[in-house]
């Protein structure tokens, strides 16, 4: 057998194997299907691409927050947001025009005067959209970031209860509602963070996080026994760096997502996903993963359906094409 009929064979042979792998790469993936395939609600943060909305002079155009809500209303009737001010606080219009509901976020710092602003615009907005607006989050893990005292926290969040109707919270993980029981105290209802992707010392596989869940929530309603619970962040990242058993991928983060929804009823929480949309400008506070949170991708398409299979690679042909050509 001459030289060039062995290297047509080992050829074939290698263009037949790497199809196979893009072709296994790409199998479908059967995962529990999303209850009436609608998320309870999102975390939406209104960005474009890597332009990062804590940006002072960040502006977003109208017409991508009307879009925006007109996407999402496909997947869900709610949205949860942290800010009340500049564009954040130009949601809460065009979510109620589309029919969205809204856990308004206030977002408290060290900056008292930045505080008074964040505060008096949310109530100001809950009172004009008060069917949208479901509760003020006042603050976003105030006290993981340790920016402030819990006294401090509480009194803030106190004096939002005397000039609001609506429920107030606060959100954090567990060991900082734990640590700091007043807090607990003040809210109308705890909000639970429940992130197993970024839980020390040893992150869990995909396979054990579901019962992580529950064990927290287990342990939150064993702390605080008369007080009503909503998990205000849970989630998977799609892509990024593995955390010891943690891969982010697009399968887990579908099989999380969808395995959740399933659980949530017996759970007995309602609950918030983090998040909407990938966010880019993250991957720099938070590393790579930072930017694959999102149910939708950065130029707004869903990512994995919530119902029917779900591939890794959705369009491995054109992968397996490509490598057969180089």
């Amino acid at each position: 057998m001459n030289q060039k009929i062995l290297f047509f064979i080992s050829l074939c042979l290698a263009s037949i194997f790497s199809w196979l792998i893009w072709a296994w790469l790409g199998r479908e993936i059967i995962l529990p299907d999303v209850p009436n395939g609608r998320l309870e609600c999102l975390s939406y943060t209104p960005t474009i691409g890597n332009i990062s909305p804590l940006d002072t002079d960040f502006i977003i155009p109208t017409n991508i927050l009307i879009n925006d809500m007109e996407r999402l209303k496909q997947v869900t009737n709610c949205i949860r947001t942290y800010s009340s001010l500049r564009a954040e606080g130009e949601v809460v219009p065009v979510a109620a025009s589309a029919g969205l509901k809204v856990l308004l976020g206030i977002w408290i710092s060290n900056n008292p005067i930045q505080n008074e602003k964040e505060i008096t615009q949310a109530i100001k907005l809950a009172g004009l959209y008060p069917d949208t607006v479901q509760a003020l989050i006042v603050g976003n893990e105030v006290l993981l970031r340790r920016e402030m005292s819990a006294n401090k926290l509480a009194a803030i969040i106190q004096s939002v209860k005397e000039r609001s109707r609506h429920p107030v919270t606060y959100a954090d993980i567990f060991e900082f509602w734990r640590r700091y029981p007043i807090v607990a105290e003040t809210v109308d209802y705890v909000t639970l963070h429940i992130l197993p992707y970024w839980d020390d010392p040893k992150p869990l596989s995909i396979d054990q996080v579901q019962d992580h869940v529950r064990n927290i929530v287990y342990k939150a309603k064993q702390t605080f026994p008369n007080k009503q619970f909503k998990i205000g962040e849970i989630g998977w990242p799609s892509a990024g760096r593995t955390r010891g058993g943690a891969a982010p991928t697009l399968i887990n983060s579908a099989r999380f997502i969808r395995e959740f929804a399933v659980a949530a009823p017996s759970i007995g929480l309602p609950y918030n996903l983090i998040e909407a949309v990938d966010q880019p400008w993250k991957r720099l506070p938070e590393g790579t993963v930072g930017g694959y949170w999102g149910v939708l991708d950065k130029d707004r398409n869903q990512k994995f359906p919530l119902t029917g299979a779900v591939r890794e690679w959705p369009h491995w042909e054109w992968g397996a094409a490509f490598s057969l050509t180089i």
